[in-house]
């Protein structure tokens, strides 16, 4: 028989209940009481429960960051992350997402993923997750439903984290987690597309014109103007193009080539 419930927003009532079933599905430990807490009194975190008769059957955690605090946390591919969604200077994460042994199986899981991309939708134009990825777990079938595509696949992706925070897995037991993660995104707007003039060093990063790594704006704002601003390396760059073109032999033979100059006369 079906369960009649309804998705609601995190309060501190529902804290006991919601540390149960992370504990049951994700490991002892895996999400912390601080950690909770800040998903019901930061306007930056959000979190959404599934109830039924005041029972919590499932929970979603999201929250907005800039991206580099996002790429702290995807620390085994941090480097990987900053650069790949490096034109979105914020994002959300959906970083947890789990459902009561007694109530799977009731679509309440897709729920919470649908529901969390609406709460989100114009907000930000990406939302991140990372995912336990296993043949026997339906978050992965989810995801992919509502439009989360998998970008990356990482092994051992909470070895690090299972140890500096000593939780157990659900899998794995005791720390390190050697469990594999697969990293996915919903893209609620596409890539923009950079201007014709653009060029690796010069061009809007994080929504700022930048020339060789410096904000334009806020250097403008610090001189007198008009100004020129030049980028020494690609001053050098330059002159390696131009030093190669003139030293570079030319495709014809001398024997082609006039002997001396035309010459041309005033009429």
């Amino acid at each position: 028989m079906g369960l009649n419930w309804t998705i609601v927003s995190l309060e501190a009532a529902h804290a006991a209940a919601v540390l149960d079933i992370a504990t049951a599905q994700l490991g002892a430990g895996y999400l912390s009481s601080a950690q909770l807490e800040r998903h019901y009194t930061h306007s930056d975190a959000f979190g959404q429960v599934v109830l039924a008769d005041d029972q919590v059957l499932g929970f979603s955690l999201m929250d907005i960051q800039p991206r580099a605090v996002l790429a702290r946390r995807f620390a085994a591919v941090s480097g990987w992350f900053d650069a790949y969604f490096a034109a979105y200077p914020r994002l959300a994460h959906r970083s947890m997402t789990a459902v009561a042994p007694s109530a799977q199986g009731q679509g309440i899981g897709s729920a919470l993923v649908r529901e969390g991309l609406r709460l989100l939708a114009g907000q930000v134009p990406v939302v991140v997750c990372d995912a336990w990825q296993a043949s026997h777990t339906p978050i992965v079938r989810v995801l992919t439903r509502h439009g989360y595509r998998l970008i990356r696949t990482v092994s051992d992706f909470w070895a690090v984290q299972s140890l500096d925070e000593g939780f157990d897995c659900a899998t794995c037991g005791a720390p390190p987690c050697r469990c594999q993660a697969g990293i996915y995104a919903c893209f609620f707007a596409p890539l923009p597309v950079p201007a014709w003039w653009e060029r690796p060093d010069l061009g809007y990063r994080e929504g700022q014109l930048q020339l060789a790594g410096q904000p334009l704006l806020s250097l403008a704002q610090r001189q007198k103007t008009p100004f020129y601003a030049y980028s020494i390396p690609r001053f050098l760059h330059n002159y390696q193009r131009l030093r190669e073109a003139l030293w570079r032999k030319p495709s014809h033979t001398a024997s082609t080539m006039p002997s001396r100059p035309i010459a041309t006369a005033a009429s």
